[in-house]
């Protein structure tokens, strides 16, 4: 699906809202196995409680990046509780969609909300939806994360500067990347504003998967997306890297060059990600806690360590406490880095 304007107002009613963006989306069942039990706050005595589904909210298309990782985490978490657990994807509105309903959703520790500051902290900061994203309770981190600008390999672009060059004899027109209002529509405002990209229409789309279908297609030329949602089609040839953003490079792709090495301007407050999970607004301590452990275990498990090698996808475990910092860093230092009212403009054209 894409995305070419999606702006949210704040004076949409709560419930209509919720209603709204709640449209058209399907589920995924990971499974069932295991068994593990917390005394605790929610609604049952024992936390998990084996006969209540786990629903995690991925608010990106299906076979991205923060997709794959859900999949992968939850599927370990899966083998050490009995409940069923649902991987659920609600893209749009640059991530504001799924990030909602899993802010509005019961605070009972059986709804978790993928998502990965300063990510949806910016889609937040310009959209302005009807919640604070703030208030989100953070549980982990599981791993960091990278953009990268990537093309069609039909068009052979060698490194930035010839990509600004074929743009500036009209070649190209459009950049291609994650929904309106989003990170990567920020980092191509970036790219255009600093590096001297001169795209005329960005295109949106609901995630790392589709943005490479998408190139491959040749819909588009070229697109910002993450490293790791496109790790497959670059490995495959259906893509190219053409440069990534962080000024250190990528996390995949270690030895890939960076526009920084080009000499163009870093973006390193835009160009780099944690990935996160989280629960509602008022979930009790100890559901956290216990969440939190079974997450650790997950991710530390061979299945997930091996995982980790066998694809290079980066995997660490950091705690609720640092998950929270990720997201109070990002809500202080974007406004200071960007001019955040420019980006609303941009975004709706």
């Amino acid at each position: 699906m894409i995305w070419y304007c999606d702006m949210i107002t704040s004076d949409i009613k709560r419930r209509r809202y919720i209603q709204t963006v709640a449209t058209g989306i399907a589920g995924v069942t990971v499974g069932t196995a295991g068994c593990v039990g917390d005394s605790g706050d929610t609604d049952s005595d024992e936390y998990p409680d084996g006969d209540q589904s786990i629903e995690v909210i991925v608010p990106f298309g299906e076979g991205g990046g923060t997709d794959t990782y859900a999949r992968q985490i939850f599927g370990a978490v899966d083998d050490l509780i009995d409940n069923p657990i649902e991987v659920r994807n609600v893209p749009g509105a640059a991530t504001l969609r799924g990030a909602s309903e899993g802010f509005f959703s019961d605070p009972d520790g059986y709804t978790i909300t993928a998502f990965n500051p300063p990510s949806t902290p910016i889609s937040a900061m310009i959209e302005e939806p009807p919640f604070e994203l703030q208030e989100f309770e953070g549980i982990m981190s599981h791993s960091r994360g990278a953009f990268a600008l990537i093309a069609n390999p039909e068009h052979e672009f060698q490194n930035v500067q010839d990509v600004i060059d074929r743009f500036d004899d009209g070649e190209f027109e459009l950049m291609g990347g994650q929904s309106p209002g989003g990170i990567t529509h920020v980092q191509a405002f970036l790219a255009r504003q600093e590096w001297g990209i001169e795209w005329d229409r960005y295109v949106g789309y609901a995630g790392a998967a589709p943005i490479a279908e998408a190139l491959a297609a040749d819909e588009i030329p070229i697109a910002i997306t993450s490293e790791t949602g496109t790790v497959g089609p670059i490995e495959e040839g259906t893509v190219d890297l053409v440069a990534m953003l962080p000024s250190d490079g990528g996390v995949v792709f270690e030895d890939a060059p960076s526009a920084v090495d080009e000499g163009f301007e870093e973006m390193d407050f835009v160009s780099q990600f944690n990935r996160c999970f989280w629960f509602p607004p008022d979930t009790p301590q100890d559901a956290i806690d216990t969440m939190r452990g079974l997450l650790e275990e997950a991710v530390m498990s061979d299945q997930i360590q091996e995982w980790s090698e066998d694809t290079g996808n980066h995997i660490w475990f950091r705690d609720s406490e640092y998950a929270n910092q990720v997201m109070e860093d990002a809500f202080e230092q974007i406004p200071s880095a960007v001019d955040l009212e420019e980006l609303r403009q941009a975004a709706e054209e």
